[in-house]
C-alpha cells in the first residue's frame, strides 16, 4: 500500500498542474515523479571556421535566432561525412538540428568535390515539408534542389533525367518505382554517390524489407556509395542500420546533452 505522505512529498518534488491534479486524485496513485533538469549543450566550433561558401555561413549567422556555433554532435557528423565516406547515423532529439547536421557537411562535399546527394524520406508529405527548410539554406548558394515524386510534373522530371540536380529529394516508393519503369532514373542514379535516409526508424517490418531491397537495387547503380542515415530515436542504431542498409564502416553521432559518437 502506498502511503499517502508519500503522494505529498511527490507532488512538491514537480511544481505541475497536471502532477498537481493527479496527486490529489484519490482515485489515482502516483507511484514516481521525475524532473528533466535543463542542460547546457555541448558546442562545436563557429559557423566561420567551417568549409563552407561564405554566403551560406553569412545566411546561417543571420537567419531567426542565428547559428553562431555548431552544437557538438553536428560537428561530429561534419567531421564524420567529410572525412573519408563513411556511413554515418545521426540519432538526436526533435528539433535539435539533425538536418542541419548532415545538410552542412554535405554542403561542402558539394562545394569541393560536385558531390550529388540524394535524400529520401518515407512520405512524400515529408520530403516536400523538409525540400521548404532546405531552400532557405540553399537559396543562398549555388545548389540546384528538385523533389522525385508522385507530384512532380512531367517537364520537371524530365529535367531531372537531362540535368539531374544537386540534391534530388524523393521517397522510396517512388524511386522502386522509377527503378522498374524507367530507364533513364537509372541513368540518374550513376551519378549520384551520397544517399540520406532521414526518420530511418520508420524503416521496420514489411515496409523495412521493401526499402532494404529498394537500396540493394539503388547501390547497382550509385558510384562510390555513402550514406547517411538519421533518426529522433532507435533502441539499436548501428545494429538497425546496418541491417538496414546492408553496409559495414558505420560510425554512430548522438545528439543531446549525453551526446557522444562511436563505432
Amino acid at each position: 500500500m502506498i502511503r499517502s505522505d508519500r503522494l505529498v512529498v511527490a507532488k512538491f518534488m514537480l511544481e505541475d498542474e497536471f502532477i498537481g491534479e493527479l496527486g490529489s486524485d484519490r482515485s489515482r496513485i502516483l507511484l514516481y515523479v521525475h524532473e528533466e533538469k535543463p542542460v547546457e549543450p555541448s558546442y562545436g566550433p563557429s559557423v566561420d571556421s567551417l568549409d563552407l561558401p561564405r554566403e551560406l555561413i553569412g545566411k546561417l549567422r543571420g537567419g531567426a535566432g542565428g547559428v553562431d556555433r555548431l552544437y557538438e554532435f553536428q560537428w561530429d557528423a561534419y567531421q564524420a561525412i567529410t572525412g573519408g565516406g563513411r556511413h554515418t547515423v545521426i540519432m538526436a532529439g526533435t528539433g535539435v538540428g539533425k538536418t542541419e547536421a548532415f545538410l552542412l557537411p554535405l554542403i561542402s562535399l558539394m562545394d569541393k568535390e560536385g558531390v550529388k546527394v540524394m535524400i529520401m524520406y518515407p512520405t512524400k508529405a515529408l520530403a516536400r515539408d523538409q525540400l521548404l527548410r532546405m531552400q532557405r539554406y540553399l537559396s543562398a548558394i549555388n545548389v540546384s534542389v528538385m523533389p522525385y515524386d508522385g507530384d512532380t510534373p512531367s517537364d520537371v522530371r524530365s529535367r531531372v533525367y537531362s540535368s539531374p540536380p544537386d540534391i534530388l529529394i524523393t521517397n522510396p516508393d517512388m524511386v522502386s518505382e522509377a527503378l522498374t519503369h524507367v530507364s533513364k532514373f537509372k541513368d540518374v542514379l550513376r551519378g549520384y554517390r551520397v544517399m540520406v535516409l532521414d526518420d530511418f526508424h520508420v524503416y521496420n517490418g514489411v515496409f523495412g524489407a521493401h526499402v532494404h531491397y529498394v537500396l540493394k537495387r539503388v547501390r547497382r547503380f550509385m558510384r562510390d556509395w555513402q550514406f547517411i542515415v538519421s533518426t529522433a530515436t532507435v533502441g539499436n542504431p548501428l545494429d538497425f542500420a546496418r541491417d538496414l542498409l546492408s553496409a559495414e564502416d558505420l560510425v554512430l553521432v548522438r545528439g543531446g546533452p549525453e551526446g557522444r559518437r562511436g563505432d
